[in-house]
């Protein structure tokens, strides 16, 4: 259940809108946050619609490709968090790109997927922080809500703007420093550290108390630096509490906190080391402080297991690198919240780990250390995002959600705790994105519009006010 922050007063003040709008901006005064256990990173998502045994991938511009198999098939991508439905469709920007499109199929935790060769602008995204959002727009990137802490971690929106100079917007911000060639972003959860992925390298910004934003310091920021080492070849990247990894030439590289196994390696590194996996990775996805990837069809995950979220019955998460039993002989997407993870598998969609809310799906309040059947969604799952308490999909072009409902980010108009998924209302059928956050979700549309649902405290929902809502939204000034 999402806490909503101690309210204070809330002055209207101009903060560089793109449209010159005013906007709302949150008082320097913060009020209570999530605690450590329940943070999660969160993802974004595209959709590979299957039909008549191929895959093509929903795309606003460009060119896009579907592979031959059909839902089942080969893993897919889909631009940030799990997509699924098979073949060999490019992942995250416009793809066209090789056997699951690198990043594309199931790279979660905020993240995610880029794409082949295809001409035209990158596809666009979206992806949820704790309170805030984000979405890459004809390759720009945008974002609004809650602009960090203000105690030395950096901006969270990455603008350039110190908290004390905007507490957070109601309407999207550009990030005008990472140019118009994004293909995908990544935030990070309570933490307050955000990736990006452009023209192939990875810059981040935001808190760095841990090295998480890989440029060789400790030092926060308000806008995008480089990663050192990352400057070329990265096909996927990922964000934790205070870790992120990338998805470069099939291997999976990682940086920042290791005090629970995240990087996948012993010690305290203090640059980057390369995940030891056998085989090519095709997905990442991000936990709080667990990561997992997609190798070959077989999920293989590592970091903290205080819930079972490495689908293992060791206690131990900093053992080393895990396969997860299960759910079947070819998974085609990973997505990964708080402490859960999810997957989806011939079409029909698999969690395991923390479900204190009902966030696994399966009906219950159990957490699992292995993967469980969610309810009802046996076959055509088209996609999967799993955010720090609660779970969401698109099935046949719908949005469906459960777990924690405590803000509405469950999208019934209700703000009862769903335990297994229940049907996003007013957006229909044509869903091609979607993200869950801490205490909000969005979804992009077939028309390019975004919808979000669920708190607002910071204006995370991007309609320029600060009331929550149990309905979808229209995001303004995309």
């Amino acid at each position: 259940m999402r806490t909503e922050r101690t309210e204070v007063s809330r002055p209207t003040r101009h903060a560089s809108s793109d449209d010159g709008e005013t906007h709302y901006v949150k008082s320097p005064a913060a009020s209570s946050r999530w605690s450590r256990f329940f943070r999660g990173s969160l993802l974004a998502m595209f959709l590979i619609e299957t039909a008549c045994g191929s895959a093509t991938l929903k795309q606003n511009d460009g060119g896009a490709t579907g592979g031959k198999a059909g839902a089942g098939g080969a893993p897919t991508g889909v631009g940030g968090s799990a997509g699924a439905a098979g073949g060999h469709a490019g992942g995250g920007a416009i793809g066209s790109g090789g056997a699951a499109g690198a990043g594309g199929v199931g790279a979660t935790g905020g993240v995610a997927g880029t794409g082949g060769a295809a001409g035209g602008p990158p596809q666009n995204t979206i992806v949820a922080h704790l309170y805030d959002t984000c979405a890459t727009v004809g390759g720009v990137a945008k974002c609004w809500g809650s602009n960090g802490s203000g105690r030395g971690r950096g901006s969270s929106l990455g603008v350039g703007q110190s908290y004390s100079q905007t507490p957070y917007s109601a309407v999207p911000l550009t990030l005008s420093s990472l140019g118009t060639n994004v293909a995908a972003l990544s935030i990070g959860p309570d933490s307050y550290h955000a990736c990006a992925l452009a023209n192939g390298g990875v810059m981040c910004w935001g808190d760095n108390s841990s090295g998480q934003l890989g440029d060789g310091t400790t030092a926060a920021s308000d806008a995008p630096l480089q990663v050192v080492g990352i400057t070329s070849g990265a096909t996927a990247v990922a964000t934790g509490d205070s870790h992120s990894c990338a998805l470069v030439n099939g291997q999976v590289l990682c940086w920042g906190d290791n005090s629970m196994g995240q990087l996948g390696v012993s010690g305290s590194p203090t640059t980057i080391v390369t995940v030891p996996l056998t085989g090519t990775a095709q997905a990442i996805a991000l936990g709080a402080f667990h990561s997992c990837a997609l190798v070959s069809g077989a999920v293989w995950c590592w970091g903290s297991n205080s819930n079972g979220q490495l689908g293992s019955s060791s206690d131990a998460g900093t053992s080393g690198v895990v396969q997860v039993a299960g759910p079947g002989a070819t998974v085609q997407a990973i997505a990964a919240g708080g402490a859960h993870t999810c997957a989806i598998a011939n079409g029909g969609l698999f969690c395991w780990g923390q479900n204190n809310v009902g966030q696994l799906g399966d009906g219950t309040m159990m957490d699992r250390s292995a993967p469980v059947a969610v309810e009802s969604l046996s076959i055509r799952v088209q996609a999967v995002t799993a955010g720090v308490v609660d779970t969401c999909a698109i099935v046949n072009g719908g949005a469906w959600c459960w777990g924690s409902n405590g803000a509405g980010q469950v999208g019934d108009n209700s703000t009862n705790d769903r335990w297994t998924p229940t049907a996003v209302q007013g957006l229909g059928i044509g869903v091609q994105a979607i993200t869950a956050g801490g205490g909000q979700a969005c979804a992009l549309l077939s028309g390019g519009s975004v919808n979000c649902w669920g708190g607002n405290s910071d204006g995370e929902l991007g309609n320029n006010s600060t009331t929550s809502s149990p309905v979808p939204v229209a995001v303004q000034g995309l």
